[in-house]
Parts: C-alpha cells; structure tokens; sequence
C-alpha cells in the first residue's frame, strides 16, 4: 500500500484510488488504479467493490457514488439500473428495489407506486402520496365487461365490443342488445373515435353514423335505426311514396266508383233491383265505406310523413 521515492526518509502511501501489495515501488505511479465498481482510499493494499446500492463507473476512485432514487445496484457494480415495472426505490442508495403494494404499480424507474396495477382502475385524480399511503381507497376492482390494463383511470375505463356506457364517469356498462354498433373504448382506436364524435361523425362507444344510448340512434337525419337490421338504415325516399299514394288513389276512386253505382242502379228496373241486392251485399260483407275513409285516412298519413 505504499512506495518508497527516491531520497525518501519513509515510504509514501499510494495515492487515493490506487493500491498495492509490492514491497519494491518506488513511485506513485507504479500503484495500481483501482477498477470500474471497486474503489481504494489511501494506503491500500487492494482495491474494495462498491457496497450494494452503490456505484463508481470510472477506474481510480477513491468513494463511491449513491444510486439515484429509482434506481439500484448491486455489490460491486459499475453503473446503476432502473427498478423495473412494479417496483419502486423512494431513496438515493438503495441495493434493491421494492415491490409495490397491492393493487399498485409503478413505470421503469419510478420512486413510488402512484398507479393501479392491472384488474383494477383509478376511481379519481389524487396526489401521487395520498394514492400510495391508501391503495385500497383510490384503485377499484375492473368492472364487468370492461378491460382495465395497467395505469387505467375511470375516463380511460376499456370498454369491450358490443358494449357501451353513457358516459366516462360511470361504471355502469350496458350490453347492446339491438344495435351492432357498439364499438366499446380503449387506446389508440377510443382517441380516434372521440375525434370522430367531435366532428358529429360518430357518438362516443359507438361506430361511425351511430349514436345516443346504446348506439341506437343515427347521426344522419336521411337515415332511421332498424332493429331488423341492427343498424342504421337509409330513410324511404319520396319517390315511394308517391307510388303510395297512386295506389291508394286508385283503391280509393273504384271504392267510390262503386259505392256511387249502388244508388243509380235501383233505376234500371227488377235487373237493377238484383244488381242493387247483390252490390248491396257485397258491400255489407267487404264494408266498402269504412275501407274508404281508412284508405283516405293512410294517404292522409303517408303524405305528410317526412324523413324519420
């Protein structure tokens, strides 16, 4: 741990970061530096690796250097790691890095749990601190029919296919029974369907031209939700409805053709009282009137009706 300098009256020892078990040195420079991970205080006679917890990432070092928090080393280490996901290192110098309480999680080199680990879901915004000192009060079980991956919070609550909620505030998920349209929520795919609600394409949870509770309602006002085909359908066109109309036109004029006939057929004599029995009971049996007024009545309907 020492060298013996020329004209020196007593050995010198070797210098901090350096070390030596010879007997026959004669300056400093002839001690050895002590190795990345190692160090060596003054008068060594051979290099110390670094405790647990602590560092040197450079040769010739007297002392060694604290793991930041987050981070950990073990004995003898040249350089620190991060605490992976699920672990945590609140202070500076740490060996290892400690699992978080369950139902938390933590981020590659965090200094605390501060998130819900996955199967559960952040109830509300709260102080990091306050959701570490009380896991229980802040991380909620996932809902059923929803996916809650790790860091979920109640506004990015997943939401699986052919399902929906009302809004990112509630828990309460609904199957949907009548629309296929439900596209359900979570990542990348929910960031684009809230772009599309914004521009009034889509409601949200629901796929593109669908809306309302249970996506059963349409964005377009030329378009109606059919529950036969579980889904928004294109509204009848007026075209089919003058067809409609021509056709019940048509129904309703031989009605009154008829209906007239039977009081100028009782001139035509006994033939035209035959006629007037048989009109008449063919009349007391299809009830002519009351169809009239009912085919009137449709029409009236049908005209007026527009784009559901």
């Amino acid at each position: 741990g020492s060298y013996c300098a020329k004209g020196a009256a007593a050995p010198l020892p070797c210098e901090k970061g350096t070390f030596s078990t010879a007997t026959d040195l004669t300056a400093a420079s002839e001690c050895t530096a002590a190795d990345p991970g190692y160090f060596a205080v003054t008068g060594s006679t051979q290099q110390t690796p670094c405790a647990k917890g602590l560092y040197t990432d450079e040769a010739k070092q007297g002392e060694c250097t604290p793991c930041v928090p987050g981070t950990s080393s073990k004995r003898g280490s040249d350089a620190c790691e991060a605490c992976g996901a699920g672990l945590y290192a609140a202070n500076a110098g740490q060996g290892q890095c400690i699992p978080c309480p369950n139902p938390l999680s933590s981020g590659r080199g965090d200094v605390t749990c501060s998130f819900c680990m996955e199967g559960y879901y952040l109830l509300e915004s709260a102080d990091p601190d306050d959701v570490f000192r009380f896991p229980t009060k802040h991380c909620k079980a996932c809902p059923p029919n929803a996916n809650c991956a790790t860091n979920t919070t109640l506004e990015i609550l997943g939401v699986r296919h052919g399902f929906w909620r009302a809004s990112l505030h509630t828990t309460e998920i609904h199957e949907c029974d009548a629309s296929d349209h439900c596209s359900g929520s979570g990542g990348v795919t929910d960031a684009s369907r809230r772009r599309l609600a914004a521009s009034d394409g889509a409601g949200p949870g629901c796929d593109l031209g669908h809306t309302g509770p249970l996506c059963e309602w349409c964005v377009s006002d030329e378009q109606y939700f059919s529950r036969a085909e579980r889904g928004c359908v294109d509204c009848p066109t007026r075209g089919r409805f003058g067809i409609l109309a021509a056709v019940v036109f048509a129904l309703a004029g031989t009605a009154f053709l008829v209906y007239r006939t039977l009081a100028r057929i009782e001139a035509w004599g006994r033939f035209g009282d035959r006629a007037t029995h048989w009109l008449n009971l063919i009349e007391a049996r299809v009830g002519v009137q009351p169809k009239f007024k009912l085919l009137i009545s449709f029409y009236q309907v049908a005209a007026t009706l527009g784009p559901v």
